[in-house]
């Protein structure tokens, strides 16, 4: 399901990858400390998020599972300088990545 590695890579110059079947959004954006992650699943199962800071080094990371439908998972960025972060969302099959900005 995911790279074994705490380094963030192949993602685009946009953060996003090219699967568009799970519509991953984040609001707000930007942040102060908290971001609801949301998505649509045609599956249930188990998810992970995984948070990277810009340099690709991985500072978050949680699991839950998932409802086929609308799923949202709040996280939190308290005690993470503000910059802007990768949320990586693994789902089945499906892996998609947004930027969010926390101030």
């Amino acid at each position: 399901m995911m790279d074994s590695s705490d380094q963030l890579s192949g993602f685009g110059s946009n953060g996003e990858s090219n699967n568009r079947s799970i519509a991953l959004t984040a609001s707000p954006n930007p942040i102060i400390d908290q971001v609801a992650i949301n998505w649509n699943s045609s599956l249930e199962g188990n998810y992970q998020l995984q948070v990277f800071d810009l340099a690709g080094k991985l500072v978050q990371q949680q699991q839950g599972l998932q409802y086929a439908g609308y799923n949202t998972h709040e996280l939190s960025l308290a005690g993470q300088p503000a910059g802007i972060y990768i949320i990586r969302l693994f789902s089945g099959t499906n892996t998609q990545t947004i930027k969010v900005t926390k101030s």
